[in-house]
């Protein structure tokens, strides 16, 4: 959706994972690797293994400073016209304050996944893994592989990040309603309609302060 609102809707756009790599320039041809999104993740590691837990950290600690700069790109805009901040999943686990200023100066849109798409998440993940904070949700018992330790805890890191999006989103889009959603403007539309009366008529589709 961030793509189309660009494409259709004449969005700027902000990926955050994208900013987050480039930051990450430095460190992941400091530890052999040459960069893009499958590197990310071999140089995060899963999360049994030692790097895990000190490259999480780091991760978040760029995400959030990527944040706040792009919250006040927002705030004092230089971007103009309307923009799209496409945040990672890890978006939950930065500063609590980071979220409620993003709050104050966009829409969140939380686009939710039914449980057929979480499992389908976790295979894609198995296939081809992706940069993934854990937090102290992966664990394992003393009788599990580390495959069936993964397989038990990414349903329940996806459960709980569901419920920290709903707290973070403005408007959750059931997945059945995202996908009769035909064009950006019809998107744009449900978006305005959900949110709150006071911001319903909102030309830039953005809560006031």
């Amino acid at each position: 959706w961030s793509g189309r609102l660009v494409n259709e809707a004449g969005f700027n756009r902000v990926a955050m994972d994208d900013l987050i790599e480039a930051e990450l320039g430095t460190v992941l041809q400091d530890a052999g690797y040459s960069g893009g999104i499958a590197d990310v993740a071999k140089w995060m590691g899963q999360p049994y293994e030692p790097q895990s837990a000190a490259n999480q950290q780091t991760y978040l600690d760029l995400e959030t400073m990527m944040m706040r700069q792009t919250i006040e790109r927002m705030a004092n805009p230089p971007l103009g016209g309307n923009v799209v901040v496409d945040t990672t999943g890890s978006v939950v686990h930065i500063d609590q304050e980071v979220g409620k200023e993003l709050g104050k100066h966009s829409t969140v849109v939380y686009l939710e996944a039914t449980p057929e798409m979480r499992q389908k998440m976790f295979e894609m993940y198995i296939a081809e893994p992706k940069p993934v904070v854990w937090g102290d949700v992966y664990t394992q018992a003393a009788d599990e592989t580390t495959d069936e330790a993964l397989a038990r805890s990414y349903p329940e890191l996806l459960a709980r990040r569901s419920v920290l999006y709903r707290q973070l989103a403005h408007v959750a889009i059931p997945h059945e309603v995202s996908l009769a959603i035909a064009s950006t403007d019809e998107f744009l539309a449900y978006v305005r309609d959900m949110l709150p009366t006071a911001y319903a008529h909102s030309t830039s589709y953005c809560p006031s302060k």
